[in-house]
């Protein structure tokens, strides 16, 4: 009861700050759920990754990667379907090919994180101001009263304007702060992702790059002929 008194109390103002509330809260619960669901051990994923890959001769992407609910193993599944097979060597074209299309899946998954994103942006800086303008509002009402008064006022006269200050402030702050805060969180995390993907991408060149210098070097032994040998025979 004591919330919805102090509610009503400061006036107009509190009605879209209320609203804003209930928006960065939904925002807020929507990215938590997100990252609740695409969390992912990231040494421990590329770790087991590379010993996959550096196992087998076969240039295929492991199947435990497919059950992986991450942008890191979409942007990985998207790197293989531009692979060479095996004992073939990749070209720059092909490679610019593959480059444009892991560049193009990564904004596309980081833009996915980044939804609501701008909303809690926006709420971090209009609730403070809104608050500021029920201040003023709230100032104002006070001031009215004194000049209508004449100067002979009693304090009961201007706690309604005084009250419509302290809340709205009050109430902005709460909510400006806390969104405030998880937006840069959540950007926080989004610029992880974004740099784990540059890694992982590097890794897997890296990766594909020694297991090609491997393929040419065993393909140039098996192809030359010993030279010199000698008969032993009479």
């Amino acid at each position: 009861m004591i919330l919805i008194e102090w509610f009503l109390k400061g006036g107009i103002f509190m009605w879209p700050l209320l609203i804003c509330s209930l928006l960065g809260f939904a925002a807020i619960l929507d990215r938590s759920l997100v990252y609740w669901q695409i969390r992912l051990n990231y040494d421990h994923f590329i770790s087991k990754l590379k010993a996959d890959l550096l196992s087998r001769k076969e240039h295929v992407l492991p199947e435990w990667v497919n059950t992986v609910q991450s942008p890191l193993a979409k942007l990985a599944s998207v790197y293989f379907e531009y692979i060479q097979s095996e004992n073939q060597i990749e070209d720059q074209k092909e490679e610019k090919i593959r480059n444009e299309a892991l560049k193009r899946e990564g904004n596309r998954l980081l833009s996915t994180l980044d939804k609501r994103m701008r909303l809690l942006s926006v709420l971090s800086n209009v609730t403070p101001l809104l608050g500021l303008l029920g201040t003023v509002a709230g100032l104002v009402t006070a001031f009215h009263i004194i000049e209508l008064k004449g100067g002979v006022i009693q304090p009961s006269d201007l706690a309604g304007g005084i009250w419509t200050a302290l809340i709205t402030t009050v109430a902005g702050l709460c909510i400006g702060i806390p969104t405030f805060l998880m937006h840069n969180y959540f950007q926080g995390k989004n610029q992880t992702v974004a740099r784990h993907m540059e890694e992982l991408v590097s890794e897997l060149d890296e990766i594909f790059a020694y297991k090609q210098s491997l393929e040419v070097k065993s393909s140039s032994i098996t192809s030359t002929p010993l030279h010199g040998s000698r008969s032993y025979g009479n």
